[in-house]
């Protein structure tokens, strides 16, 4: 397969309390099906003083499953007790989405700041993977539309000179509806569960996560 990305950008900063960055980028892929999309792209932040930063962001989205990841028909399966229980094998779709971001920054203190983003994403043919049968790969598929949401949070803390830390704090959540591409890796009733009113939450749904990290610079160079 052949992907090609085209992309434009420009940040303007009219003052010293306002940054705007402006881009536009094109995106086209050529595996067993051909898909392209045009994708403009926003972002604001606004300095109210040097402790304090805020930003907003909204672009489009468009993210192709990878290649090697993507499952075909299993011809050598018809008429054999390994069937698919639904036959129908539709190419997997490019996810196509609206990505919205607000956050801020904050230095509570000279040793100490926060950091604090949400983001809600709409999206059409959105992505996810499974692992199916005996492989050890993930198979993509894609649902008619979902959308994901969440909240991220990171401190950072400069405990001396030497030692620093930072610890991240993050809430999400996923759901698709419809079924667009994946028949043939799932059982009927969790394609109907799929298609229902309701939708189902996405595999990669992280609902709550966290890290921490320590930092020690020991001697110059180490």
């Amino acid at each position: 397969g052949w992907r090609e990305e085209f992309w434009l950008q420009d940040q303007w900063t009219p003052t010293d309390q306002w940054t705007f960055n402006l881009g536009v980028r094109y995106d086209q892929i050529q595996y067993f099906a051909s898909e392209g999309q045009a994708s403009p792209r926003i972002g604001i932040t606004y300095k109210a003083n040097q402790a304090n930063v805020f930003h907003a962001y909204y672009g489009r989205l468009f993210v192709p499953p990878n290649l090697e990841a993507i499952s075909f028909a299993k011809l050598n399966t018809i008429g054999t007790t390994a069937e698919p229980e639904n036959l129908t094998n539709n190419r997997v779709r490019a996810e196509r989405s609206h990505y919205f971001e607000i956050g801020s920054y904050h230095a509570l203190s000279q040793k100490v700041t926060l950091e604090v983003a949400g983001y809600y994403k709409l999206s059409r043919f959105l992505s996810d993977a499974g692992q199916f049968s005996t492989t050890p790969l993930l198979n993509f598929f894609a649902f008619e539309r979902g959308w994901q949401r969440g909240i991220d949070g990171a401190l950072k803390v400069a405990l001396t000179d030497n030692l620093t830390g930072r610890a991240n704090v993050a809430w999400g959540q996923c759901k698709g509806y419809g079924l667009q591409s994946g028949q043939v890796l799932l059982e009927q009733k969790e394609i109907d569960d799929i298609n229902s009113q309701g939708g189902v939450c996405c595999d990669h749904s992280q609902f709550m996560t966290s890290s921490a990290v320590l930092s020690y610079q020991f001697l110059e160079r180490t």
